[in-house]
Parts: C-alpha cells; structure tokens; sequence
C-alpha cells in the first residue's frame, strides 16, 4: 500500500484501499475515533496511482475528508460514490473527467467543477454546502441531481452553473439555497425539475437563468419558492413550464417576481392553482406554443405591472377564470392569441389606469370576459375590472362576449374597445358598466346585443361614434343606460332596437344621439319609459322607423332624418305633427320626408295636410316687419289654394262668387248701362259677374258695359278679388313645383 500514514490507522487505510479494488462500501462508524481520511489519498485511489489492480468504485459513508481533494484535470477511473461525509476543504473537481460522482449528505465548504466532465450521474442529494458551488461548463452524460441540497455562501452567488450541459434530468426538488443561483446558458436536456425548491435571495436575483435550454418540461411548482426575482428571459423550454402553486416573491424589484421575457415554450405554461407573484410576471415577447394558463393564479404588484405579455404570441388559448386575481395592471398590448382568452371569473385590479390593457392584441377565437359556470355544484362567478379594460384595434375573429362581467372605473371608461375587429359583441344579461363603454370605431361582423346590460356611472355611458355593426344591434329588453348613448356616424345591418331599453341621461342633455347613423332595417325606438332627455336623430338614414307617442321625448331633433316606411299601427297624422313640432325648429326637410313617405304608401291626403302644416310652420318662423307680411300672405294662399296643395279650391271659391255675382249684378242691373247704343244683345248679370272674376279670359261683358253708383262697388271688388284668386292659384302651383 503506497500511502504514507497520516492520523489514520494502517487498518483503514487498508480498508479503504480494498474496497475501492472491490468496490464495495467502506462505512465508518460515526462513534469511532478513526473517521479521517484524507483528501489527496482519496485523490490518488480515484486515479489508480500505484495500485496493482484499477479501482472499480469508491464507496464510503460517514468519513471525515481532511485536506484538499484535488483532482483537477484528472480522471477518474471509477465512480465516486460518498455518503454523509465531512470535508475540510472545498473539493476541487476542475475540469476532471469522471464516470459518476455522488456526494450524498455530505458537507462541504464549497465545491468547483468548472469544465469537470461526466460520463454518467452527478449528485449531491441531501449534501449542504456553506461556499459556492461552481460547475460553470461542466458536461454531464446523465442527471444532475441536487434534492434536498442547502446552500449558503458568505457572497452574493451559492450556485453557479453558466454554461452547464446535462444530457438527461436536472433534479432540483426540495432544494434550499440562499443567495443568488446563476445558470446563464445552460442546457438540460430532459426535465428540469424544481418542485419544493426553495431559493431565497431576497431583494437580488434568486435565479439567473437566462437562455436556459430545457429539452422537455420544466416544472417550479408544488411548493416551489423564491424570495427575489427568477429570471429565465431568453429560455427555450421544449414541453411545458409548470409553476403551479409555486410562489415567486420579489415585490419592489424593477424586473419583478418571474421575468421571462423572450422566452419560447413549445406546450403550456402553467401558473394556476395556488400559484403566486408578488411582483410583477414579465412575458414581454414571449413564444408559447401552447396555452398560458393562470386559472387560480395570483399576481400581485399593486401600482404597476402585475403580468406583461405585450408582443407575447401564444398558439392556443389564455386562461385566467375563476380564481385568477390580478393586483396591477395586465398588459397584453399587441400580444397575438391562437385561441381564445378565457378570463370568465378572473379579476383584475388596477383602479389608478388599466387593469387590462390588450390594444392591438389579436385573438384567434373568442375573448369571454363574462361569467365561468363550473357546473352545478359551484356558483358562477363573474369577470371583474377595478380599472380601464382596454381593446383598442384589438382584432377578434370570434366573439367579445362579456355578458355578466363587471367592469368598475366610475366616471372613467371602463370597457375601451375603440376599433375593436370582431364577429359578435355580446354585453347581455347581467354585464355591468360603472364607467363608459366605448366602441367607437369598431367593425363588428356580426351582432351587438346588448339585453340587460347595465351602464351606469359616467355621464356619457355608451360611445359607439363610427361603428359598423353587419348585424342587427339589440340594446333592449332591460337595457339601462344612466348616461348618455352615442351613437354617431355609425352603420347597422340589420336592424338597431331600444325596445324595452331605460334611457336615463338627465340635465337637459340627449338621451340618445344617433346623429349621421345609417340603419338597413327597422329602428325601434319603443323604450320602456320616456327618456328624460332629448333624442337626437338628425341626418339618420333608417329603412323603417318603428316608434310610439307614448314614449317620444319632449324634445327630438329631425332635420336630415330620412326613413322608408313608418310602422303600421303606430301614431297617426295629428300625432305626427305634433312629433316633427318637437324639432323645435323649423325645418323644411322634416316634413318634406313625413310627405313623402305618405306619398309612396298612397296615402297624398294625408301627405298634402303635412305640406301644409310645413308652410303654416313656415309663415310662423319668420320674424319682424317681413314676417307679419308673410304670415298674411300664406293666410292667404291656405284659405285660397292650400298653398297650392289644393289649387281646384280655387274653383269652389270662384262658383260661390259667381252666385253671389250673378245675384248683386241682377240686383243692380239698372246701375249696369251698355257703353254705346249700338251694343248688340241684352246685359247678362252672370256672364257679367263671371268675365270680372276672370282677369285672364276676356267674354267682353265687361268692355260693353260699365257700371254706375253702387255697382261700381261691387265692379272693382270683383276684379280684385279675381285677380287675387288667380295670383293665389299662380304662386302657389309656383312655390310648389320649386319644392319639388
């Protein structure tokens, strides 16, 4: 035996030597006063130096490691397998190759393996170390194994494996380390796996793993813990990353509790079901090839971003239901969602600005912000926002359904889907708005339906300015609005219905303004009650105006307002007119329409009595001097002609004359002399009578004779009279063909 004896017996020394030629265990009894061996004799059994036979395996348990073990850029010809040992020194494994090393419950102040080379396993189950441990570069053939290992170190690194290759597994469960862990690079080929790990570097970085590689899956979950920020950015993970019930706690950290920016998952990632941040989730720009899954999960970072997934692209669907709560702002701006975000019964609580923010994001499917019904056996609950919920230019090729969610910024916008692409909209039932919702600019392909909808808490509740709805829009039955709906420029399919509808907007505002909207449909303005405010419908173009005197409001504004067909049943030809005085104006082009719809449907009497309530609205909207002119002359032109509406009443006029005529100038036929001896035939006081009233067709009667005292009178009466009727009869046949 060519070792030199140091505190130790001959025997052990002899043990030791044999069963490593054997390879067999050498335990050493922990009550024995000979545990030592030292550090460079167990160096030199591992090389086989002057040893008659190879070394197979180096197994003990429970020995002392006195002095340096130092076998670096050695190779060691058979495993090294050490239980429950002691060593005075860190080991030094630099760069030296070995089939398999297992320190199991050992202690050690430190260890290096930087480059150190493994064909098979790497181990340090159960071991606890109070320096760093380094194996930057370090290529293992098999797993590294690292359960239940605790590790402390007097500086700001415990662990350091930069550039770490494993071929197989990484095991890092029930590890404890406190101080920072660092494995920029590294490559694992299988699983990496770090349930109840716990890594506490508080107020630093607990892990620093960017551009990790992971073969297969990586799981931090089941009791994982890390107090500090793990940072993974850049990290390429082939199956799934599963934080379930795993905590992250870096509160305060710029970066936050879990930064994975960039990172590409080929499955799911997984953080629900009692997961927790407390800190912000960064996902900037990440790949996931499956879904995001955060069902049950919080996140917690008050006052700022509670996850940020901008640019993140995610194949299949976002899952944050019941369970899910959010303190600090969600951003998904430009993120671009396979399937659909599922984020019924989640909440999210930013009230101070955006609780959710997905402008620009792009969705696959469906975006359901609505009510999870998990089954009979548990209640539903609702999606909740504590803060603006924006979609701005979000592109959805499904549906945005958020019927029973409840969205709160009180006096704020609440829901802002300006420019939102999307198939249907759907805000029924029991869905909430303390806030404004905002649509304007939207392009929905198929429905708005709004039943029940509640919008309360902000003075303009609805602003759907532009929109274009394929479809019909239904904002009935319950639908309430304590605020004003605008509804501007925007363009309906198919229909747009208050029917049943509460719109409550008061202090002398609109109610609702459709103003510039066109409708291919019916517009059904049948509200529960009448709205306290006005309701402005200037420039609408309806196909069908469906509405009822019951629930007009004081005051509505007409002009431009162009429609096809009134309802059947609905309000007749007084209540009309007293429908377009609520104008409260005059406006030429209002009654125009009425007439003309009349007109189309055959209806010219009624169509002729509301052009003649135009022109008496007209005679009355002029003012001063000119005005009192007008009024008397289109007195004149309603009792002669109706405004040239009924022009042959002209001729029942002039036969009431011609008998009164005829009667006065028999009376006075001796006031009545011919004007020379030589007039042929005898004085007829009803031709006489009837040449007077015409002023344009001339029977003579009036150039053979002339009257005299009384007749004289009645003569010059009866000219005027005639020439009045038929300028009344011109101007108005005149005025009405410069109407038309």
């Amino acid at each position: 035996m060519p070792y030199e004896r140091h505190a130790l017996t001959e025997k052990i020394l002899k043990d030791a030597w044999d069963k490593a030629v054997d390879g067999t265990l050498l335990t050493i009894d922990p009550a024995s006063q000979e545990q030592e061996i030292p550090g460079d004799f167990l160096a030199q059994v591992l090389q086989g130096e002057k040893m008659e036979k190879a070394p197979q395996r180096v197994m003990i348990a429970g020995a002392h490691i006195t002095g340096g073990f130092d076998v670096k850029s050695s190779k060691l010809l058979c495993p090294l397998e050490l239980t429950d040992c002691v060593f005075d020194k860190s080991p030094n494994l630099d760069q030296a190759n070995a089939r398999n090393i297992t320190l199991k419950g050992c202690t050690f102040p430190g260890l290096r393996g930087w480059e150190l080379k493994v064909e098979h396993d790497f181990s340090l189950e159960d071991s606890s170390s109070s320096n760093l441990v380094d194996l930057c570069g370090a290529q293992i053939g098999g797993q590294v194994d690292l359960k239940g290992v605790t590790l402390s170190a007097p500086g700001p690194e415990v662990l350091k494996l930069n550039g770490l290759v494993v071929q197989r597994e990484m095991r890092w469960s029930g590890m404890t380390t406190h101080g920072q862990v660092t494995m920029i690079g590294a490559r694992v080929s299988k699983q990496f796996i770090c349930i109840g790990t716990t890594l506490v570097n508080a107020g630093g970085i607990a892990l620093l793993a960017q551009g990790i590689k992971v073969g297969s899956s990586a799981y931090m979950k089941s009791g994982f813990s890390a107090s500090g920020e793990v940072d993974i950015s850049g990290a390429e993970i082939t199956g799934r990353l599963d934080c379930r019930n795993g905590t992250f706690r870096s509160a305060g950290l710029e970066q936050g509790a879990l930064r994975a920016d960039g990172i590409h998952i080929e499955n799911d990632l997984i953080c629900e079901n009692g997961f927790l941040a407390e800190g912000g989730v960064n996902l900037l720009g990440a790949t996931i090839g499956g879904s995001l899954r955060c069902t049950g999960g919080r996140f917690i970072n008050p006052g700022s971003l509670a996850i940020r997934a901008a640019r993140a692209k995610i194949s299949q669907d976002f899952e944050c239901k019941r369970g899910f709560r959010a303190e600090g702002q969600v951003l998904l701006a430009g993120c671009k969602i396979g399937g659909s975000a599922k984020f019924q019964g989640g909440q999210f609580i930013h009230p101070t600005d955006s609780a959710l923010d997905g402008t620009g994001m792009e969705v696959g499917q469906n975006v359901v912000l609505g009510k999870d019904y998990p089954g009979e056996q548990m209640p539903a609950e609702g999606f909740i926002s504590e803060g603006e919920v924006k979609l701005v230019d979000a592109k959805i090729m499904q549906d945005l359904n958020c019927t029973g969610g409840r969205f709160s910024n009180s006096q704020r916008v609440a829901l802002n889907a300006q420019g939102v692409t999307v198939r249907d909209v759907l805000l029924e039932n029991d869905f909430c708005a303390d806030g404004m919702l905002d649509l304007s600019g939207s392009q929905i392909g198929g429905k708005l339906l709004c039943s029940g909808g509640q919008f309360t808490g902000s003075r303009v509740s609805l602003r759907a300015d532009g929109m274009t709805v394929q479809r019909e829009a239904q904002l009935d039955d319950g639908f309430r609005a304590e605020g004003k709906v605008h509804i501007r420029r925007a363009q309906f399919g198919a229909g747009l219905s208050f029917d049943g509808a509460f719109l409550a907007a008061v202090g002398g505002s609109n109610s609702l303004t459709l103003r510039g909207s066109s409708i291919k449909g019916r517009l059904n303005l049948v509200t529960r009650e009448k709205p306290p405010g006005a309701m402005d419908l200037r420039r609408v173009v309806v196909t069908e105006l469906y509405d009822d005197k019951a629930v007009w409001p004081d005051r509505i504004k007409l002009h431009g307002l162009v429609y096809e067909t009134l309802r059947e049943d609905g309000p007749k030809i007084k209540d009309r007119l007293e429908w377009l005085k609520s104008n409260g104006k005059y406006e030429p082009q209002i009654y125009r329409q009425l007439a003309k719809v009349y007109q189309v449907t055959g209806d010219e009497d009624l169509a002729r009595k509301v052009l003649i309530a135009e022109q008496d609205e007209r005679r009355k909207s002029r003012p001063g001097f000119h005005g009192v002119l007008a009024w008397w002359g289109g007195w004149f032109l309603k009792a002669t002609v109706g405004y040239g509406y009924n022009p042959f009443r002209v001729l029942m006029e002039l036969a009431v004359l011609e008998v009164i005529g005829g009667i006065v100038f028999s009376i006075l036929r001796n006031d009545i002399h011919p004007v020379s001896p030589h007039v042929v035939g005898d004085y007829q006081p009803w031709l006489y009578s009837l040449d007077l009233l015409l002023p344009v067709v001339n029977f003579r009667w009036s150039l053979w004779f002339y009257p005299t005292g009384a007749a004289v009178w009645w003569a010059a009466a009866f000219t005027a009279t005639g020439w009045a009727l038929a300028t009344a009869l011109v101007v108005g046949l005149g005025g009405v063909f410069k109407r038309k």
